[in-house]
């Protein structure tokens, strides 16, 4: 039949592949084997559930809590069992199972009867650990001896075996444990991304100095210690995953800051056990700190409020100890359980609060502000901008503005930070130069919907140094501002009007005639992307290097005037009938794009005109020197 062979064929592919299949699953199999038979502990990780620790001093076994409902939590917890009943320290116990399960086996031999254990040290090991699994309910026992004549390898077996081998001298070392390193030292079980609400209130102690009379007019000093005004920080996570203040004051937090802060406490541990704690109260009567911290709990968690659905986490912390460690004394809720902090975590907690505030002063963006007020004195200018985006003045629309000095203004003032926040409760404002603010400064988005506005002070004395404080509009708090020149925005109308002499685009000119009196005449053509030069002695035009040239055509874009002249000299007078130096720009089609008729200085300023019937400016004389310095190089070149 026609179907025979190839249904021939297909069972002898399919018995092939079965057979290429098994024997790659089967490969797979005995190198996982050898490959576990080469550990010093042939078990998984993952199927960990027990682990019983015995040094020369202590007998210490913690276990993998079993969950009752596997859906209610994915992380395994760890208690320890044995010397006493607590929580055991899950990452300390996985650092423990991460360097003994893929420990290597060296140099193994099989036992006979002139092997001896009390040669190895291992009739009395000094370490015994039993590792119980899932697979191996029994547990399997290492048994840790004495130093092998290998550098940094010691004597090992699996007691149930008959063999001995070495390890590693650091896996010894993860064994030497004491139950404080096993127990579970977290502060606060939290997580930083889940935390929805925070209240810390504090009433820090600090050491001070007392002198106490003696006999006969002598004194004897001591350490005591004052109590700071109490003070208290909410801070809640907003929709959009940002920190804000609710007290002392409303203000945007410091989402770095505040997180770092959350961070902090949950990575330090717990510096010591009280279990036999002293009497009194060690001050958790009046706590220096009392912390509260909202989270979502985990899923079957029943430790919520009444009105968030959140957990509550509270953390007292009490007096300083005398010794040994001068920790502090601290405690979770009104659980019994005693324990001390360090002073690092300590400080983190007494942080100061206005540390936790967001330094940047203003939420409106550059881009965002359309309106720009700015009272200094008498003097207030309003802009705003126009449908084409450029600012101008709002009742003299005419007047040109100098758009890039109001941008640079702006981008300053948006970005502007504290330093630090003075006080929330002004008494003087004189204290702080804002009685009389030096300059008044307003911000606003197009329909004025939001609206944002800066007091600042003049220049005021700090500890020697200039300091300027400022008060955002609407707020009582002073602001230690990350800024000492108040002066740069004191804009009066006339010096945000734009001065440009010209507003041409560089790139259309085409050639430039330079006259120089006494000096030289030159012609400049720009043709493709080369520009020549001739003087008038030339025959014919040079090549010249093109930045040369081009900052001819900048040096006359770039010309400003300071001043206006209207009289009472004349313009011979002022050497404009015979200047001093003379240029004049063409674009395409020999039209004129600027001409600059510079004539005699007047102080630190040339007399110039643009136009022969047109005023007569003052212009800087540092503005000419780009232009000056161009043409002295093309002449240099020729």
């Amino acid at each position: 039949m026609i179907w025979r062979k190839p249904l021939i064929y297909l069972i002898a592919f399919v018995v092939l592949a079965g057979l290429y299949v098994g024997d790659r699953w089967w490969t797979a199999r005995r190198r996982a084997a050898k490959q576990l038979s080469e550990r010093a502990f042939p078990l998984n990780k993952e199927d960990t559930i027990e682990l019983t620790l015995v040094t020369p001093d202590e007998i210490i076994t913690c276990k993998k809590e079993q969950p009752e409902e596997p859906k209610v939590t994915t992380a395994h917890r760890w208690v320890m069992t044995q010397p006493i009943q607590t929580a055991a320290d899950a990452d300390a116990i996985e650092v423990i199972l991460s360097n003994l399960i893929p420990a290597l086996r060296y140099g193994e031999f099989k036992m006979d009867e002139t092997i001896h254990l009390e040669d190895y040290g291992l009739d009395a090991p000094t370490y015994k650990l039993i590792v119980k699994s899932k697979d191996v309910p029994q547990g399997m026992t290492l048994l840790v001896g004495r130093q092998a004549p290998q550098s940094g390898k010691f004597y090992a077996k699996i007691e149930s075996e008959d063999k001995i081998f070495s390890i590693n001298e650091y896996i010894k070392d993860k064994l030497d444990k004491k139950p404080f390193d096993l127990r579970d030292r977290t502060v606060l079980p939290f997580e930083v991304d889940d935390v929805q609400r925070v209240v810390l209130t504090r009433a820090v102690k600090t050491a001070i100095e007392i002198k106490i009379p003696g006999p006969e007019s002598t004194t004897h000093t001591t350490t005591g210690w004052q109590r700071k005004p109490p003070e208290k920080i909410v801070l809640a996570r907003t929709d959009d995953d940002e920190w804000q203040i609710e007290e002392p004051v409303a203000w945007k937090g410091d989402s770095i800051e505040v997180e770092n802060l959350l961070r902090k406490l949950k990575t330090e541990k717990v510096t010591s056990f009280i279990d036999d704690p002293t009497t009194g109260d060690l001050g958790f009567a009046e706590p220096q700190i009392n912390l509260l911290v909202e989270q979502i709990p985990e899923a079957g968690d029943q430790e919520t409020t009444a009105t968030t659905e959140t957990q509550a986490l509270v953390l007292l912390v009490g007096d300083r100890e005398t010794s040994p460690g001068k920790g502090y004394y601290a405690k979770r809720g009104d659980s019994a359980a005693l324990v001390t902090i360090g002073q690092d975590l300590f400080d983190a907690l007494a942080i100061k609060g206005t540390k936790l505030r967001d330094k940047q002063l203003f939420a409106l963006g550059s881009a965002d502000v359309v309106h720009f007020d700015i009272e200094a004195g008498k003097s207030k200018v309003e802009l705003e901008k126009n449908d084409q985006g450029r600012w101008v003045f709002t009742y003299d629309t005419a007047t040109s503005v100098n758009q890039e000095l109001v941008s640079d203004k702006i981008s300053s003032l948006v970005n502007m930070r504290a330093k630090d926040f003075e006080t929330d409760q002004p008494g003087d404002l004189g204290e702080y130069k804002l009685d009389k603010p030096f300059v008044r400064l307003t911000i606003a988005d197009k329909d004025r919907e939001k609206v944002e506005g800066l007091d600042m002070g003049d220049l005021a004395t700090r500890d020697g140094g200039s300091v300027v404080f400022g008060r955002l509009r609407d707020s009582k708090s002073i602001v230690l501002l990350d800024f000492t020149a108040p002066s740069e925005f004191v804009l009066t109308k006339d010096r945000l009007i734009d001065k440009s002499l010209f507003s041409f685009d560089e790139d259309t000119v085409v050639r430039a005639e330079v006259s120089q009196r006494p000096g030289t005449t030159f012609t400049l053509v720009h043709e493709d992307d080369t520009w020549k030069m001739q003087r008038a002695e030339d025959e014919e035009p040079q090549r010249v290097p093109p930045f040369w040239a081009e900052d001819v055509v900048r040096g006359v874009r770039g010309l400003q005037y300071r001043d206006i002249y209207k009289g009472p000299l004349t313009e011979e007078e002022m050497g404009l009938t015979s200047p001093t130096l003379e240029v004049v720009l063409f674009g395409k089609g020999n039209a004129e794009i600027a001409r600059v008729v510079r004539g005699l200085e007047k102080g630190e300023r040339y007399y110039t005109k643009i136009q022969p019937d047109g005023p007569v400016y003052g212009v800087e004389k540092s503005l000419f020197q780009t232009l000056e310095s161009a043409i002295g190089n093309l002449l240099k070149e020729q």
